[in-house]
């Protein structure tokens, strides 16, 4: 009898272990997989990197950018650049490569109502330390659209430039302010094109314009504490879209610094152009 009763509660014991562990795997499966996907997103998303507002103060550059990083006046000048007239548009070119050495190329998109010269302003020690080709297009109207036909031009721009200059077809880079910053992650998120990998500074895309990437193009975006217009954490909401959406994204958190571009702008590009070179 006591053996029975041995073996009976042997057996009851070990059903509620097996009724206790399947329940675990039921309850906790499903929550690890969430934990992770979250995690990956979050991780893809976290900020890499601080600029400290003290470096903006010392990257500072003389006139004609403005003396305040709060300052609302700027004005580009003229670069010494080549421009001509492309499909009624601007298109403003600083070319600092060798002979006929191919070049990175990096399409620049400026913010809204300035035009192509403020980024070369922004990215012209850059282009020339590193020998880069450098395209700023203005935006027909001052701005840019999300329309397919604009992100045609723009592949049929950088035909265009490819055939005026020796590119190199596999370092082709987009970068944005803004509005332009806008731009460039729509065309990153929803259409495959030429480039290699885009950054942006003080600008993202809506959250409900985010779609699965059409190819999973790496993506850096600088954004200031401080930003008024594109607050650090609907940035910060839609950085982490883009990764589960696919693209290898980081978002680099300014401290202390608010939308302004134009003083900081020379050591953004600097860092952009950095990330650049390494994909």
């Amino acid at each position: 009898m006591r053996a029975f009763l041995e073996v009976l509660k042997g057996f009851l014991l070990g059903t509620v272990l097996c009724a206790l562990f399947i329940a675990a795997l039921i309850v906790f499966l499903p929550t690890a997989g969430n934990e992770a996907r979250d995690r990956l997103a979050i991780q893809l998303a976290q900020p890499d990197e601080v600029i400290v507002a003290q470096e903006a103060e010392r990257l500072r550059m003389p006139l004609p950018r403005p003396l305040s990083m709060y300052s609302t006046q700027y004005e580009a000048e003229d670069q010494g650049q080549t421009t001509y007239e492309s499909d009624g548009r601007l298109v403003h070119i600083l070319d600092f490569g060798t002979g006929g050495q191919p070049r990175p190329m990096v399409m620049l998109f400026h913010g809204q109502g300035r035009n192509g010269l403020s980024m070369l302003d922004m990215w012209k020690a850059t282009g020339e330390r590193e020998g880069l080709l450098l395209v700023a297009p203005d935006g027909i109207g001052g701005g840019w659209t999300a329309m397919v036909e604009d992100n045609q031009r723009i592949e049929a721009l950088i035909e265009d430039v490819a055939v005026e200059y020796p590119v190199d077809r596999e370092r082709i880079f987009l970068f944005g302010h803004s509005a332009g910053a806008r731009h460039v992650l729509e065309m990153a998120n929803h259409f495959e094109g030429s480039w290699r990998a885009a950054a942006v500074h003080g600008g993202v895309l809506p959250l409900n314009r985010v779609r699965p990437a059409a190819e999973p193009t790496p993506l850096r975006i600088y954004i200031g504490t401080e930003d008024t217009i594109f607050p650090y954490e609907e940035v910060e909401t839609v950085a982490d879209a883009l990764a589960r959406a696919g693209h290898p994204t980081g978002l680099v958190t300014i401290t202390g610094h608010n939308h302004w571009y134009y003083t900081i702008g020379p050591s953004i590009s600097r860092r952009a152009w950095d990330y650049f070179a390494e994909q």
